[in-house]
């Protein structure tokens, strides 16, 4: 998504700002979807086995970090599944 351009970053935070609490709240479920979206992959043959093991331990990962309460979004994420 990198245009090569710098951000205004009064805008950046003023489009943002609000919504990283509510993605906050959504990373189980786009992990949940992530994963789905992965094992469809692995299903129509576009990721092997090895691929999609590593797609799940990393997402698993994610979720460990989200219940320590370490996976955090900040200021200037698009949303939670660029972040993911």
């Amino acid at each position: 998504w990198d245009k090569g351009v710098t951000l205004d970053e009064t805008i950046e935070a003023f489009e943002t700002k609000d919504d990283l609490v509510t993605d906050q709240k959504l990373v189980q479920a786009d992990v949940a979807g992530s994963l789905a979206h992965a094992i469809g992959l692995a299903t129509l043959g576009f990721l092997n086995n090895a691929e999609l093991t590593k797609a799940k331990v990393g997402l698993q990962a994610i979720l460990k970090l989200q219940a320590t309460e370490k996976f955090a979004l900040e200021l200037g994420d698009e949303d939670v599944h660029t972040t993911i």
